[in-house]
């Protein structure tokens, strides 16, 4: 699912696990949060439950890291030089899902596409995780 707007990574996300249009997504996130400042991980979970999927918000220590990889979890990649704003990327059968693939050669997100990448592009510094999933 390719993101419209400069900070819709988090509601492609959600968009692709509920089954949703990108626009529905955001329209339940809000868009003003969708072009000005992007998605705090806790409206994204109260997003996937409006949608009805149970999802818990993690903090990433050592020991959830290797849940990560498991299907259905969102990981939000720390800011960094490539990501100055960080990023969130999906967790697929076939890899992670992002929404922007072609951010680092196109920075108008009107061209953006979406594709699948076999790594993360950067350090995974929080997730949600499906309730199923993961046990506190």
């Amino acid at each position: 699912m390719r993101q419209e707007d400069e900070f819709g990574c988090g509601a492609a996300c959600i968009a692709l696990v509920c089954g949703v249009s990108y626009r529905e997504a955001v329209d339940t996130l809000g868009i003003d949060k969708a072009i000005s400042r992007g998605f705090y991980g806790r409206e994204l979970q109260s997003g996937l439950l409006s949608f009805g999927k149970s999802y818990e918000f993690k903090f990433l220590k050592p020991r959830l890291r290797k849940m990560i990889y498991e299907p259905g979890t969102i990981v939000f990649i720390r800011r960094s030089k490539r990501y100055p704003v960080g990023h969130y990327l999906l967790r697929t059968n076939q890899g992670w899902a992002d929404s922007w693939i072609n951010m680092q050669r196109c920075s108008d997100v009107r061209q953006s596409t979406a594709g699948l990448r076999k790594r993360l592009p950067g350090r995974a510094q929080y997730a949600l995780f499906p309730r199923s999933l993961h046990k506190s």
